[in-house]
């Protein structure tokens, strides 16, 4: 697991959601088990999360180790990511990317 994300650090979030709660639990298996260490094979990650909102929402935060690093992850790896992403899972799911910039890192007792 990656160390808490730093100020000025870059978040990678992508967002998935279904109607279907059994689609949810086959998509996250797939992302805990194949896709999430694909993109972290990329070397562009300092290390990510998955985590579910409800039963049908679903996200993975990526910990880009800089913004030149997520540059490179999507020029080189993206399209190659999401086909196969898409392969997989073509109808019933519905995904948004977001890049988030880490504002401040805030401590208990800080």
């Amino acid at each position: 697991m990656p160390d808490f994300p730093a100020d000025g650090q870059i978040l990678y979030e992508v967002r998935g959601s279904t109607t279907d709660v059994a689609l949810a639990d086959t998509i996250e298996i797939y992302l805990r088990v194949t896709h999430v260490p694909d993109v972290l094979l990329t070397g562009c990650f300092a290390g990510a999360y998955v985590s579910r909102l409800d039963p049908f929402t679903f996200r993975t935060t990526y910990v880009a180790h800089d913004q030149s690093a997520l540059d490179q992850y999507f020029a080189q790896h993206t399209a190659r990511l999401r086909a196969e992403f898409s392969s997989r899972f073509p109808t019933g799911v519905t995904l948004a990317r977001e890049e988030w910039i880490v504002s401040e890192r805030l401590r208990p007792g800080a």
